[in-house]
């Protein structure tokens, strides 16, 4: 509400999944004429690629029209590292750990834990592949290939949005790719992060970008901070 120019700090902490909240501050964000900056703090091991992708596809467009930062602190690994490169520059801490650039699904089988207790489960579908996986039923080559197909293709979405924003190539791709974590030197090296430093030097970057006053208010836009700032 403040009628003076500012710079916001947002943060992407936790589990990424379902940030509706962090979307519509984005998106408010961006509406907002009186920001010049945008910094956002990440300490995440990552989440849903869809959530992810969102919080990616929110900092972008505002990446566009005023200079963004983001400042990844213990981690900022798999759709935290996705979501970071909507901004324009990356920062990460001298012990960050970042990358497992990858898609990952889990499940159980638990069919024979089920004959040992002597319960039988009955499922009825309506197609050999709904509901795939489930833990009360075997999985098979045929499912087991389909889902490594669902994996692979979202998977190449991510890895595509990884090399368009840093620029990659071929032999930096394949070492990505594996889902390996990796310290913030060495993602310095393979060019997934642009500096290693702390939140300060993240700011400092904004205010020389944006030509900004030293000054500048510094407002946290996270609403469980609302109060302290009102």
């Amino acid at each position: 509400s403040t009628s003076k120019n500012f710079i916001g700090k947002i943060h992407l902490e936790g589990i990424i999944n379902d940030k509706n909240e962090l979307i519509k501050q984005l998106n408010d964000i961006s509406k907002n004429k009186n920001i010049k900056g945008l910094l956002i703090i990440i300490n995440s091991p990552g989440g849903t690629f869809v959530s992810s992708k969102e919080i990616f596809d929110a900092l972008e467009k505002i990446s566009m029209k005023i200079p963004t930062s983001a400042y990844m602190r213990e981690m900022g690994t798999s759709g935290a590292y996705l979501a970071s490169l909507g901004v324009n520059k990356i920062f990460a801490n001298q012990g960050t750990i970042t990358g497992s650039i990858g898609v990952i699904l889990q499940t159980a089988q638990l069919t024979s834990l089920m004959e040992k207790i002597g319960v039988k489960p009955i499922v009825i579908k309506s197609g050999e592949l709904k509901a795939t996986p489930n833990p009360l039923e075997k999985l098979d080559e045929e499912k087991l290939d389909y889902l490594k197909k669902i994996i692979g293709q979202l998977q190449n979405e991510f890895v595509n949005i990884v090399e368009q924003k840093r620029n990659l190539n071929e032999t930096t791709l394949r070492k990505i790719s594996s889902g390996r974590i990796f310290t913030s030197k060495q993602a310095l090296e393979l060019n997934l992060i642009d500096f290693i430093g702390n939140e300060a030097d993240a700011l400092d970057w904004i205010k020389k970008e944006g030509n900004l006053n030293q000054r500048i208010d510094i407002i946290e836009l996270d609403e469980k901070n609302s109060l302290y700032n009102l």
